[in-house]
């Protein structure tokens, strides 16, 4: 198994952005949870997605994803 050194919210979103990049994609849960050994990954991204504040970690792991080639 991996472990994630952050909260459980974060590594939710983390692999949501990884496995669901479009958010239409299945979700793989069960095997994420058997992976991290964590429980309900899959219901830890729902109710992330409905909190009404925003996350101040978001935009954090969102950079990870952003295409910074200007850079080079």
């Amino acid at each position: 198994g991996l472990k994630w050194n952050k909260s459980k919210v974060e590594l939710a979103y983390f692999c949501g952005r990884v496995f669901c990049p479009k958010n239409t994609e299945k979700f793989p849960g069960t095997a994420l949870d058997k992976l991290f050994g964590v429980n309900r990954l899959q219901s830890a991204l729902t109710q992330m997605y409905s909190a009404t504040s925003p996350q101040k970690w978001r935009p954090i792991i969102d950079s990870i994803f952003e295409d910074n080639q200007s850079t080079y």
